[in-house]
């Protein structure tokens, strides 16, 4: 707001034009200020510390309030000398602190310099941020569409309310990429297979390795009659895709096959927590029998059997 200060701080900045070139524009106030700064873009922003009906760091608080991409690098100037005004102006993301008195242009260029190289850096930050978010948001709903949108109908000419099987689900990743996947398959008008995995950890890593799963279903279709021979196909598959891996992947997995025709259930495991048998005549839950050793996570050993 100091006119006299104003002009030196204009002719100490225009002195830096060879290495430094540079458009000035010179605020009076905070209202003019972000005012200018709502209608023209700026990199890099001097701000004092003591201005009329307001503060510096006032007036820092609502630049950091502006979007990403209209903030300016801020470099707070100040006369009082007092460490507290620094570790606030920094504490609210001013790249730079400089006083007033003795100011000269050696120090201003290193700040400016410095100021615009930190705005660089997190304006790519920010876009990198940006597109990470993107892709993530990409990958999650191609993930879910790898989960069935309708279930098959037992028989095959029957309407879903009068399919003698019947399913449901719920689908709640831990975040943006889950490394869990389900599919149920259609085996013959009686028959019908439920194969659920868990890839280990979660993010990225995990959804590609449910990706290969999900397309390694296909191959072993013709061994899906027998739950512990299609885990094996599995783990067969999956492991010589991740054995060029630099660090161990694996997934656990339950496969069933479900017999109305013959009122009985097969299944194999691969590690997997055994799931939930709901007698609802009885009132009751407990996990299906799963014998001791039944077969380890898919991806380890190549050679491992399981027990059907």
């Amino acid at each position: 707001d100091d006119p006299v200060f104003a002009e030196f701080v204009r002719q100490l900045v225009r002195s830096l034009g060879g290495e430094f070139p540079c458009a000035l524009q010179w605020m009076d106030s905070a209202e003019t200020a972000l005012l200018e700064l709502g209608q023209r873009q700026y990199e890099l922003m001097l701000l004092d510390y003591n201005l009329p009906r307001a503060n510096g760091l006032q007036v820092l608080a609502q630049v950091r309030e502006l979007p990403p991409e209209r903030q300016p690098a801020v470099i707070m100037l100040t006369g009082s000398g007092k460490e507290s005004v620094a570790v606030e102006a920094m504490e609210r993301r001013a790249q730079d602190y400089l006083s007033k008195f003795g100011l000269e242009s050696a120090p201003l260029l290193r700040a400016l310099r410095n100021a615009l190289a930190q705005k660089q850096l997190a304006d790519q930050v920010a876009r990198y941020q940006a597109q990470t978010r993107a892709d993530l948001e990409m990958a999650r709903h191609l993930q879910q569409s790898l989960l069935p949108d309708r279930y098959p109908v037992f028989p095959r000419s029957a309407s879903p309310a009068e399919s003698s099987l019947r399913f449901c689900h719920r689908f709640c990743p831990a975040t943006e990429l889950a490394g869990d996947f389900f599919s149920v398959l259609p085996l013959s008008d009686t028959r019908a297979g439920v194969f659920i995995c868990d890839v280990m950890g979660h993010g990225v890593r995990s959804a590609l390795v449910t990706a290969m799963v999900r397309a390694l279903l296909g191959h072993a279709a013709p061994r899906t009659a027998d739950p512990g021979r299609f885990l094996a196909d599995m783990n067969r598959r999956l492991g010589s895709l991740l054995q060029p891996a630099d660090s161990p992947m694996f997934a656990t997995a339950f496969h069933l096959v479900a017999d109305v025709g013959a009122g009985r259930l097969h299944y194999a495991t691969a590690g997997h927590p055994p799931p939930l048998h709901l007698q609802r005549s009885a009132g009751r839950a407990a996990p299906l029998g799963v014998p001791p050793h039944a077969g380890p996570a898919l991806g380890l050993f190549g050679n491992a059997t399981y027990a059907t």
